[in-house]
C-alpha cells in the first residue's frame, strides 16, 4: 500500500463523503477525485493537514509505519512555513512510491522479486 492509497483508504473509513473530508481538510472539492486518478499527488505538499484531518501522523501516510497512531500530527514531521521538511530517506520513499505508481498492475510480482533479489544482493 504506498502513501495515495492509504490516504483513500483513511477517508473512506472516517468520512462519509470525500467532499466532507474536503471541507475538513481545506481543499478545493474534487482534489480527493483527483488523487484517485492520478491526476494529482498534492497531498504530498500538504500532508500534515491530511494527516490532522484524518487523525493520524504524517509517517503513518508516508508508509514509514503500520500504526495509525492518533498523536499529535504536527509534531510528527518538522515544518517550515507550513510546508513539511522532510527527510532525505523521506523524499527517496516518496519516490520510490510514484515510480511503483506506474507499473502495471500484471507486472507487480516480476517487479517485486527484482526488487527483493536487490534488497538481498547488498544485505
Amino acid at each position: 500500500m504506498d502513501t495515495r492509497e492509504r490516504i483513500l483508504e483513511l477517508i473512506n473509513n472516517k468520512f462519509s463523503s470525500r467532499a466532507e473530508f474536503e471541507r475538513a481538510a481545506g481543499f478545493k472539492p474534487q482534489t480527493v477525485n483527483d488523487w484517485d486518478r492520478g491526476k494529482s499527488e498534492s497531498f504530498y505538499k500538504r500532508i500534515l493537514d491530511v494527516a490532522n484531518a484524518l487523525g493520524t501522523t504524517s509517517n503513518y501516510l508516508l508508509c514509514e509505519t503500520d500504526e495509525p497512531s492518533t498523536l499529535n500530527t504536527k509534531k510528527s514531521v518538522a515544518t517550515k512555513g507550513g510546508q513539511p521538511i522532510l527527510t532525505e530517506a523521506q523524499k527517496k520513499k516518496i519516490e520510490l512510491q510514484k515510480i511503483v505508481a506506474k507499473i502495471p498492475d500484471d507486472k507487480l510480482d516480476s517487479v517485486k522479486a527484482i526488487l527483493q533479489a536487490a534488497i538481498d544482493a547488498v544485505k
